[in-house]
């Protein structure tokens, strides 16, 4: 019956330091991202006011549109022959009678590109802007 105990005590034990010892194996081991990057998208207002601002993580080949579709509120685009035209995000809407529309910008440069074929790094700000087209006299 002793004989019984010990052994049985003997393998909780070993059981127990091989449970502890994993355990402090994942605690230790060094944080490896499942991203290829963050970039942080802006929304800004005529006034050149920050509405929004978020830090988005990102892969490669992830597409700003469907990052920004899926942080940000109000993001309506529609399509044209010249690609994705974006209509709203959060409260700035594309207004012709107001004459402003969204511009995108990256690292505060105009953008080349648009929605689905901006390439975009790590640490990359793009900034969505309401901007006016009319001309002043």
């Amino acid at each position: 019956m002793n004989k019984k105990k010990l052994i049985l005590s003997i393998g909780v034990s070993l059981l127990l330091i091989a449970v502890m010892v994993i355990g402090i194996y994942f605690v230790s081991k060094p944080f490896t991202s499942e991203y290829d990057g963050v970039i942080t998208v802006e929304v800004v207002n005529l006034e050149n006011d920050i509405i929004k601002s978020k830090e988005i993580e990102f892969n490669k080949g992830d597409k700003l549109r469907d990052l920004v579709s899926s942080n940000f509120e109000n993001f309506v685009v529609e399509e044209s022959e010249y690609g994705a035209y974006i209509l709203r995000i959060e409260d700035i809407v594309n207004d012709d009678n107001l004459f402003i529309y969204i511009a995108i910008y990256v690292n505060d440069e105009y953008a080349n590109s648009g929605l689905d074929t901006l390439e975009f790094s790590n640490g990359d700000k793009i900034s969505f802007k309401a901007e006016s087209w009319q001309t002043t006299n």
